[in-house]
């Protein structure tokens, strides 16, 4: 899904070609990839959302982010306009 696939149909193109050579492994069918997913519950979801929120909370809290981010973007582009120092 993170490479723009709409769907589990959509793996399929995965099986082609030399994918499996790349992976090491053979590559599945997509039924396979379904009935895995299946096999979550919204235990396992919630649990899943509380381990993004708390990884997300510690790296905002180490400095990373949106603001971190936009000081970086804004520092450029004074930088390159040879304005504020």
């Amino acid at each position: 899904m993170h490479l723009g696939a709409d769907s589990t149909d959509d793996f399929d193109v995965l099986r082609s070609g030399r994918t499996g050579l790349v992976l090491g492994h053979r590559v599945l069918a997509p039924s396979t990839l379904g009935t895995f997913l299946r096999s979550f519950t919204f235990g396992h979801v919630d649990q899943l959302d509380g381990v993004l929120g708390e990884s997300l909370r510690r790296a905002w809290q180490a400095g990373a982010g949106v603001t971190a981010f936009v000081r970086r973007w804004l520092w450029s582009r004074s930088a390159a306009s040879g304005c504020c120092g």
